[in-house]
């Protein structure tokens, strides 16, 4: 499942590679939750399926350790994560949400859906179910209700722009955010079409600088940089889709003052089946990092 994702993460991420430099960061200040203008903690999630359970295990640490967090910026399955705990900055009630999430939670297809993708844009799991999991989870409505400010990341795929969502609905726009381009139908909202911020920001640590924070720490949840020879067309387009999104993440991840890179070796964007152990490493990659970030925030 991992590779065909990629190859068709591919397609996508060709066609907007060169519009990255350029992007245009798009805000949409009505009915979004005011950001202070004195942040001193903005804390970045990235995407990566499965593996952004280990984000809860980062939040648990920093909650014990009174970590603050002002702002939340999170792309696709981090947008997630960030939506749950803005919504009730409680680890122990969000923990159970995220501990309990399977791939069942957001798939839903039909075979009209199937046929359908080879004419239009509509094909594939429409991310309804998704939606409709967060709608259920979700205290919060709009953004504006939210008890910690969040940006949801997503990629125009007309236009090749980044995208942030933070006003209106959350659970669409947290959908858009996760629109896995081949795997999900593209998100229409606001006359854009749009597609998995990972497109164009894996670890969005740019937009959280634009709020000028006094420090930004990172989760980084994506797959491991793949090694060694290829031996088809298919792993070639395979590889190549790899390589531009773990170059485009690491550019990323080193903007942060402080970079969580939880150790998630072997383990793929649809594993649920351990999110037990993805947690916990989570909370290994904080712990290890808790005595540099009391650091900062005493500076």
């Amino acid at each position: 499942m991992n590779r065909i994702l990629l190859i068709l993460f591919a397609l996508i991420l060709s066609s907007c590679q060169s519009n990255f430099i350029k992007a245009i960061y798009n805000f949409a200040p009505q009915e979004a939750k005011p950001v202070s203008k004195n942040i001193k903690v903005a804390l970045v999630l990235g995407g990566g399926g499965a593996r952004a359970i280990a984000q809860l295990g980062v939040i648990e640490v920093f909650e014990e350790n009174n970590i603050p967090i002002d702002l939340i910026v999170g792309t696709s399955g981090g947008s997630v994560i960030g939506a749950l705990y803005a919504d009730n900055p409680d680890i122990n009630a969000v923990k159970k949400i995220g501990l309990s999430f399977k791939r069942d939670n957001i798939f839903s297809v039909s075979l009209r859906n199937a046929i359908e993708g080879a004419r239009s844009l509509r094909g594939g799991f429409d991310g309804k179910a998704g939606e409709n999991f967060l709608e259920k989870n979700l205290k919060a409505k709009y953004f504006k209700e939210l008890k910690i400010p969040l940006i949801a990341i997503a990629t125009d795929v007309t236009t090749g722009e980044t995208v942030e969502l933070r006003s209106g609905k959350i659970a669409p726009s947290v959908r858009a955010s996760c629109s896995i381009p081949g795997l999900f139908s593209p998100v229409e909202m606001n006359g854009r079409i749009l597609v998995d911020g990972g497109v164009t920001a894996p670890l969005p640590v740019s937009v959280a600088k634009k709020y000028k924070p006094k420090i930004i720490i990172a989760v980084d949840v994506s797959l491991p940089l793949e090694k060694g020879k290829v031996k088809n067309m298919f792993e070639l387009v395979h590889r190549s889709a790899n390589l531009s999104y773990y170059a485009l993440n690491e550019i990323t991840g080193q903007q942060a003052d402080i970079l969580i890179k939880p150790n998630l070796e072997n383990i793929g964007i649809f594993d649920d089946h351990r999110n037990e152990e993805i947690y916990m490493a989570g909370r290994l990659a904080a712990e290890k990092m808790i005595d540099k970030i009391k650091a900062a925030l005493k500076k």
